[in-house]
C-alpha cells in the first residue's frame, strides 16, 4: 500500500483543488438529498397522526387534545 509521501512529488495543486471542490460538491448534494429525505418523513408522520386522529387511534395520545384536557 502507498502512502501519501509516495504520491506528493507527482500531486499538482490545481489538481488537488480541483478535486477538494468536487467533493464540495458532492457532499453538498448528499446533504441536500437528506434533508428532502428528513422532510419526506416528517410529512409522512404529520399525515399518519392526523389520519389516527381522525378514526380515533392517535399514535401519541398523550399529545392528543382531549388527553391534554384530562
Amino acid at each position: 500500500m502507498k502512502r501519501l509521501a509516495d504520491y506528493l512529488q507527482y500531486m499538482q495543486t490545481k489538481d488537488v483543488l480541483a478535486a477538494t471542490q468536487e467533493a464540495k460538491v458532492e457532499a453538498r448534494a448528499l446533504l441536500e438529498d437528506q434533508g428532502v429525505a428528513v422532510l419526506a418523513l416528517l410529512l409522512a408522520d404529520l399525515l399518519t397522526e392526523v389520519m389516527q386522529q381522525g378514526t380515533g387511534k392517535a399514535a401519541f395520545p398523550t399529545l392528543t387534545r382531549t388527553s391534554a384536557a384530562s
